[in-house]
């Protein structure tokens, strides 16, 4: 791909994801709606690229996972316990999703 065919996917997404470009990049509209259009498909994007992580991880993870209509605050009983064993490709790939850590640079303990 050479450097103008890159300059013009770039610009090209970012007019598609609601920016102005023009020698300046801006959002077109500097409502909160528009801002919610801007965060849409960045957020799609991320749920595009984690898709394949879900899906081999929800058996593991759905047992963790409640309706937060199905939640009462007052019968909420904090309990210990041991720490679930996950492995470390695991582990990473969690870090990786819920802190937005660069898994390259994790260290491997397989």
């Amino acid at each position: 791909m050479t450097k103008a065919e890159l300059k013009e996917n770039l610009i090209n997404s970012l007019i598609s994801q609601g920016f102005a470009v023009n020698g300046h990049i801006a959002p077109s509209s500097l409502d909160k709606q528009h801002y919610k259009v801007i965060q849409e498909h960045s957020r799609k994007e991320q749920i595009e690229l984690q898709k394949d992580f879900f899906l081999e991880n929800f058996e593991i993870v759905k047992k963790y996972f409640i309706n937060s209509r199905d939640i009462n605050p007052k019968e909420i009983k904090l309990e210990l316990h041991n720490p679930i064993k996950l492995t470390s490709s695991f582990r990473s790939k969690l870090t990786y999703i819920l802190a937005g850590k660069d898994l390259s640079f994790q260290r491997s303990d397989n």
